[in-house]
């Protein structure tokens, strides 16, 4: 068995495990909430396994890139700034923006200011890093 056929076998063989896969989730869908879901689909013809596809941004890495590139903002900023670049499947995006940005907060991830505004946390000292 030369490399080429060997790599289209496998190909093959990922495309069958993706088509089973779209199979099984449209399944799950339909058995968990009593109404079929939309259709999961296979990938395209030639496209790359879905398993080395790259992850869509979900609330936490979003507002964590916000907050990195532009520190002290307020929270109506930081939300719609989020929303921006976000994927999500949520009923209201926003509200579970401001929950993640909340409880980021809470856990130390993010430093709030007394005027409300938001700052990424320094490594070193934990602290809120502010801008003037």
């Amino acid at each position: 068995m030369t490399t080429e056929s060997l790599a289209e076998a496998i190909r093959t063989r990922l495309r069958e495990i993706d088509n089973e896969r779209a199979q099984l989730v449209a399944l799950l869908g339909y058995y968990t909430n009593g109404t079929k879901t939309k259709e999961a689909t296979p990938p395209p013809e030639g496209a790359p396994p879905r398993s080395f596809l790259p992850k869509a941004k979900g609330p936490t890495e979003r507002i964590m890139e916000v907050i990195n590139g532009q520190p002290g903002l307020k929270y109506g900023e930081v939300v719609t700034t989020a929303i921006e670049g976000l994927d999500t499947e949520a009923e209201n995006p926003r509200r579970s923006v401001g929950s993640t940005l909340g409880s980021l907060v809470k856990r130390g991830k993010i430093h709030k200011d007394e005027e409300g505004r938001y700052y990424p946390v320094d490594e070193e000292s934990g602290q809120g890093a502010s801008t003037p």
